[in-house]
């Protein structure tokens, strides 16, 4: 019942290395849309293993423990999403939940996927994608949801 979606893009990407998954309390629904209106896109399970590596890596621990991630990228079951986290003991989970769920426990990540791997004096001046710009989209529907 659960389905990856298999991405064209490259796989690099940018993400937030905080500890905990931003949005702490928002649907999955809401974070999709705040993330569109930004240009951002969410994790998939790929992108999500390999982030957790590169951290407990650089951290020596896992990134959201005790703490669930919406996998915005992917679906569970047509109408679900996946959620996934790190119990106390470091072990992963995953569910398939409803995308209008929110918890004070439960959150999501973003991810930047990168036009390119260096900058260049030709790229530096191409617009990137950056957490907290509204509008790239348009329609900045996100702010609709009742929370903010």
């Amino acid at each position: 019942m659960i389905r990856t979606v298999m991405v064209n893009e490259s796989h690099w990407f940018v993400t937030s290395a905080a500890k905990v998954p931003e949005l702490i309390g928002s649907s999955g629904k809401y974070a999709k849309r705040e993330y569109d209106d930004e240009g951002l896109h969410g994790l998939d399970l790929r992108r999500y293993l390999c982030f957790c590596a590169a951290f407990k890596a650089r951290n020596g621990t896992f990134p959201d423990q005790t703490y669930w991630t919406f996998l915005l990228s992917g679906s569970y079951d047509r109408s679900g999403i996946s959620i996934v986290g790190f119990d106390a003991w470091g072990n992963l989970s995953h569910h398939g939940w409803m995308r209008n769920f929110e918890a004070k426990f439960c959150g999501s990540r973003y991810a930047v996927l990168a036009p390119r791997i260096e900058l260049l004096p030709q790229t530096v001046g191409l617009p990137r994608a950056r957490r907290g710009v509204h509008g790239k989209h348009g329609g900045d529907e996100a702010g609709l949801d009742r929370r903010r």
